[in-house]
């Protein structure tokens, strides 16, 4: 009996017809599995914490918005994961859908959907919580000694390293206010859309922090990037207006500084994680750039 094999014989969902690996990303390992019972997905967790937290997270959420989430499935003996050596894994219905694309024409339920699960987890009692992997504080050690050379490259973009500290110590005064569980990586590779519903998977870096963080996760990855600021603004009220069909008036200003927030992390990574950082200092002033589009974005919104 082979590791998957070993695995679904620990869940009650029939008899194994069929294994298809999926390709979903550099964290997991991912499958589509057929039965005659039904179709689901196998997928490989970090550790037994994140088993835990997916599965409170899910049944919460699902109760309320079933069609938004997938259903996780215990196994016979009510685990939350199934265990073969030191690895884990959880299983899910399959939810049908297809990927979700800046190109697609969906920002009003992209924004519902995010509204929807935030609505559902500020009544969560779930009392797990994941460390960041890519918390602030640390990127900013690992990547400051590389700095000084990115700003020499690009002085009209990127900020001088003292002005760096001073932005990284605000946001890690602002971000040590966690509130709610979130999702933590609600970029559009966890997203599916399928008959006007945007379905919202892999809930693996589930944390508490503020909902508007996942907010401009969803915002940054949904509204192509290559748009001018004038069709950005069109199309951030769209996003908007389906969150606020479930949650409060955004405070603008406080998600333009989550959305700031969601690119320094990206920029930060990048440097701290590259042996080469110079092959990436075009992605990085990108970022920035960005930052400072929105930064208008939201200015002339605010003044409309």
């Amino acid at each position: 009996m082979d590791e998957i094999d070993y695995l679904l014989s620990q869940y009650a969902i029939g008899r194994t017809i069929k294994v298809d690996k999926i390709e979903a990303g550099n964290t997991s390992n991912t499958f589509k599995i057929t039965t005659d019972e039904g179709v689901w997905i196998l997928r490989s967790l970090k550790n037994e914490l994140q088993g835990k937290i997916e599965l409170k997270i899910s049944e919460h959420i699902h109760k309320q918005v079933p069609a938004v989430v997938a259903k996780l499935v215990q196994t016979e003996t009510g685990e939350p994961y199934a265990r073969y050596g030191k690895h884990f894994y959880n299983l899910q219905e399959y939810m049908e859908g297809e990927k979700v694309t800046p190109k697609m024409n969906c920002l009003f339920q992209i924004g519902e959907s995010i509204g929807m699960i935030h609505d559902s987890l500020e009544t969560s009692n779930c009392k797990y919580n994941q460390t960041d992997r890519f918390d602030i504080e640390t990127l900013w050690k690992q990547a400051k000694n590389k700095w000084q050379k990115l700003n020499d490259f690009c002085v009209d973009v990127v900020p001088n390293q003292n002005v760096m500290n001073a932005t990284v110590n605000r946001f890690i005064n602002h971000t040590t206010i966690q509130r709610h569980l979130i999702h933590g990586d609600l970029g559009i590779w966890n997203m599916l859309i399928n008959r006007g519903t945007v379905k919202i998977i892999d809930f693996g870096e589930a944390r508490l922090g503020h909902f508007y963080f996942d907010l401009a996760a969803g915002i940054t990855t949904a509204i192509n990037e290559d748009l001018s600021q004038v069709k950005i603004e069109k199309a951030l009220p769209e996003l908007l207006k389906g969150y606020e069909k479930h949650r409060p008036k955004v405070d603008l200003e406080e998600l333009l500084m989550y959305i700031h927030l969601w690119y320094l992390r990206g920029s930060l990574a990048i440097l701290a994680f590259s042996k080469v950082e110079e092959d990436f200092y075009e992605e990085v002033v990108y970022n920035f750039k960005m930052m400072n589009k929105y930064t208008k974005v939201f200015k002339a919104i605010e003044g409309n």
